[in-house]
């Protein structure tokens, strides 16, 4: 793992990834109601895959993405809907109107400008 010397270093996928637990945990999320498969994780709150990082940010509801493939296909947290997105800066805060990144339909969210994959994206949801 490099030597990042500065938060701005680091990559998106990563300040998300560390976020993991700790909003599980926040969000309330069982053991129980979290599985791994090797390769994916999944709960009601949280999916990682090799395409696809979300997790919903405890309280407030924010849903935070990073899209790591062009397959990367998201699932909207069931009874949701997407009411705004943000790309973000390199601390993660909401900084631009990314509604325009993404294809909505009822099979997932997916990117749509291959030149933002790894990218910080904030959903914010009803």
């Amino acid at each position: 793992m490099p030597n990042y010397m500065n938060v701005m270093d680091v990559p998106q996928r990563i300040l998300l990834t560390r976020m993991l637990t700790t909003w599980e945990n926040g969000n309330g999320t069982p053991l129980s109601d979290r599985s791994w498969d090797g390769e994916v994780y999944q709960s009601k709150t949280a999916f990682v895959s090799k395409d696809v990082i979300a997790i919903l940010q405890p309280y407030t509801k924010k849903l935070f993405v990073v899209f790591l493939t062009a397959d990367g296909n998201l699932r909207i947290p069931s009874g949701r809907t997407v009411k705004a997105i943000f790309r973000t800066d390199n601390y993660f805060i909401e900084s631009q109107n990314g509604n325009g990144d993404v294809d909505i339909s009822n099979r997932g969210v997916r990117l749509r400008n291959q030149n933002y994959l790894g990218r910080g994206y904030i959903f914010n949801l009803n």
